[in-house]
């Protein structure tokens, strides 16, 4: 079984490909590229509600959530990852920062599947600003 880091890193790897391939992004880990991947979510939101659809979702939600947590974790020596595993069983990856811990895969789900009031940049402000305000 993998690691956190190495799923974490494995996905974030998948994340900068798909940007570099897809959209002709160099994503560079800074606070700022957030921004950028929000304008992809919005385009891949796009792709999720035409007809065709878009298959892999949830794939897709989780390298970029993986990305944004990523950014967070570099930008921050104290925060980190862990599993948060409540009492449905199923686990989820989160970054814990200064008491908060942020749903970064699920902000990036939540954009993709259901559009701009989920914006992951504003999403990744706020928590910032809330962390930051509580110093």
């Amino acid at each position: 079984m993998e690691t956190v880091e190495e799923l974490i890193e494995a996905m974030c790897a998948d994340a900068v490909a798909i940007a570099q391939d897809n959209f002709d992004v160099a994503l560079d880990y800074s606070p700022a590229s957030v921004e950028i991947v929000e304008e992809m979510l919005g385009g891949l939101h796009e792709a999720f509600k035409s007809k065709e659809g878009l298959e892999d979702a949830g794939q897709l939600a989780c390298c970029f959530g993986a990305y944004v947590g990523e950014c967070i974790r570099r930008a921050n020596s104290d925060a980190s990852w862990c599993e948060e595993i409540p009492k449905e069983g199923f686990g989820y990856l989160v970054v814990t920062w200064r008491g908060q811990q942020c749903f970064t895969l699920g902000w990036c789900n939540q954009r993709i599947t259901e559009g701009p009031e989920f914006d992951v940049w504003d999403t990744f402000k706020a928590m910032l600003e809330s962390v930051l305000t509580k110093e």
